[in-house]
């Protein structure tokens, strides 16, 4: 283990897919700045140091055509990932997470129905909401 990691072991994390974005939609890769903006709002409403989170993105493609014609899109071009393939790396990405930070507040959010039924199904023990 390295000294970052155990510098970083009660991090905040904010973890997105990006599929609903309540009230935009589909945003892929782009669903970071929601993560990013939900951390600002931890820093300055719970008082945690902004180096104590991270925010994540889980790009596992779009649906959202403008992106994927979009040759300025930043995110994977493809249709979104879903079935075993997309739980299967959810699953190693959260079991991953939780190996280098095992005290870390992981946060779902923006994942669509059947995506975050999984995830509340398989994470209910560590989820935050």
């Amino acid at each position: 283990m390295s000294a970052t990691t155990r510098h970083y072991n009660s991090l905040t994390k904010d973890q997105a897919d990006g599929e609903e974005i309540l009230g935009i939609g589909d945003q892929g890769v782009g669903g970071i700045l929601i993560s990013v903006a939900k951390l600002v709002l931890t820093t300055l409403c719970a008082g945690i140091h902004p180096n104590r989170t991270l925010p994540v993105v889980l790009d596992c493609g779009t649906d959202n055509e403008e992106l994927l014609k979009d040759e300025l899109y930043l995110g994977l071009r493809k249709p979104r990932t879903r079935g075993k393939e997309y739980d299967d790396f959810v699953d190693t990405f959260v079991q991953s997470a939780r190996k280098l930070y095992p005290k870390a507040y992981i946060h779902f959010e923006d994942f669509g129905l059947p995506n975050g039924s999984f995830a509340i199904s398989q994470f209910s023990f560590l989820l935050s909401n």
